[in-house]
Parts: C-alpha cells; sequence; structure tokens
C-alpha cells in the first residue's frame, strides 16, 4: 500500500494487480501522506483529512475539524502507532493522538461537504481544479460553450449522494461524484444530499451565459442594422 499525489495504491498480492483509490472513490483528498495499520483498517493523513480505510469493504470514513481536529492539513511522514494501539497523525497545526476502536464507536452525524471541484473559467481560460475553500462557493458562472462541471462530495461516513438538478428527479451517485455537461443557458440550481441519512442539503447556484447572437446587445446591433438597411433601401426609391 502506497500513498501519493494521485491516490492510494494498494497491491492485490493474489493477481498482482494494482489498484488506485482516489478522490472518486470516496477519499476526501488524492495527497495520501502517512499511512498506519491497525488490526481492521488503514488510517491515513492527507491534505484535507484523517481517513479510516476498512480492509474488509475498502469503505473510507473521514474526519475533519469539526470532528475535533486540529486542522485538515496533515504533514509527509509524520506519523506513528504507539504500543497501546493508539495512532498519532502530526499536522499543520499540532498533532492529534487517538484510540482507532474508540473513535470509531464515538462517530457523530454525517456532515456533507463539498471536497473538489472542477471547471472551465472563461474568464480565465482556463481549466480550475479547486480543493480549497470550497465553503465559501455558492454560486458558479460558466461559458456557453465549456459549461461542463464536476463536483466531488463526502460527508465523511458515505460514498453515496443523492442530488438533483433544477426540478429534476433526485439521482444517486454512488462515489460522491457529479459531472454535468451541455446545461442551457440561463440560471441552474443543483441540489445535493446524503444517501440514507439526516445530512444537511447543500446548494449551488449555476448561471450558464448565452452565446453571443442570443444576447441582447448583438440583438438590438442587428435589429439597428436592418432598420438601417430598409431606411437607406427606402430612400434610394424616393
Amino acid at each position: 500500500m502506497i500513498g501519493s499525489a494521485e491516490g492510494l495504491d494498494v497491491l492485490n498480492t493474489q493477481t498482482g494487480d494494482v489498484i488506485n483509490y482516489s478522490i472518486k472513490d470516496g477519499l476526501p483528498d488524492n495527497r495520501v501522506v502517512t499511512i498506519e495499520e491497525v488490526a481492521d483498517s488503514y488510517w491515513m493523513g492527507t491534505f484535507n483529512g484523517l481517513v479510516r480505510m476498512d480492509k474488509k469493504t475498502a469503505n473510507f470514513l473521514s474526519f475533519f475539524t469539526e470532528h475535533g481536529l486540529p486542522d485538515n492539513e496533515f504533514n509527509k511522514v509524520s506519523s506513528f502507532k504507539l504500543n497501546d494501539d493508539f495512532l498519532v497523525f502530526g499536522g499543520m497545526n499540532g498533532f492529534v493522538n487517538f484510540n482507532p476502536s474508540e473513535l470509531i464507536k464515538n462517530i457523530i452525524k454525517p456532515n456533507l461537504r463539498l471536497i473538489n471541484l472542477r471547471y472551465f473559467d472563461y474568464k480565465k481560460d482556463s481549466i480550475i481544479n479547486k480543493k480549497y475553500n470550497l465553503e465559501d462557493i455558492k454560486n458558479l458562472n460558466l461559458g456557453y460553450d465549456k459549461n461542463f462541471i464536476t463536483f466531488n462530495f463526502s460527508d465523511g461516513i458515505h460514498n453515496d449522494i443523492l442530488y438533483q438538478i433544477d426540478d429534476s428527479k433526485w439521482f444517486l451517485s454512488e462515489k460522491g461524484e457529479i459531472n454535468l455537461l451541455g446545461l442551457k443557458d440561463g440560471n441552474h440550481l443543483l441540489n445535493i444530499k446524503s444517501k440514507g441519512s439526516s445530512s444537511k442539503t447543500l446548494s449551488y447556484e449555476i448561471f450558464v451565459n448565452k452565446i453571443f447572437y442570443k444576447k441582447n446587445w448583438f440583438q438590438m446591433f442587428v435589429f439597428l442594422i436592418i432598420i438601417s438597411f430598409v431606411f437607406l433601401s427606402v430612400s434610394k426609391i424616393f
């Protein structure tokens, strides 16, 4: 098992295959910087939270500052296991020392959060891959010709989320990823909630710009040209 900037790589000793786990599979961040093993699970420090991976199911459970961590970002190669099975992980604002089995017994309610956002910023003419200060994002502005956007969510416990775009039915995303492509111009509302929990619902307003020939100023410009042409044509006749 190796952590890297691309997620977690796990070797299947029977087949020789390497399985990669990333944000798409439930990790809160692809940058896994330290790993510790206990009887039933692996614990990992990332740049965005502390993570438990169940050995049997490969499901992830994430912890953040709202769960009591001093910081969400952990340092590279700064963890160790004590003799009494306590784990220690060092981060940007001190270290956390805990008993994994006791921590699991006291899991709090799911807390849904946006952990990664990828979209095309038409003003900057570039693809934006945003990982920090995501809690401040509520509105997104997309160009008419590159109106694709990818969201990754986690509630710390479940990978499954439900999402709704405008007045559509609720759709299931089994790995917390939502891809929106080809939205019509105008305003859209995206709602997200965790499956099977009382977690809060997150909402995002998305505005897709019109193509230039649909904009009012262009239509007015064309109208004035037509009126001018008609006026000049009539003037020549008389």
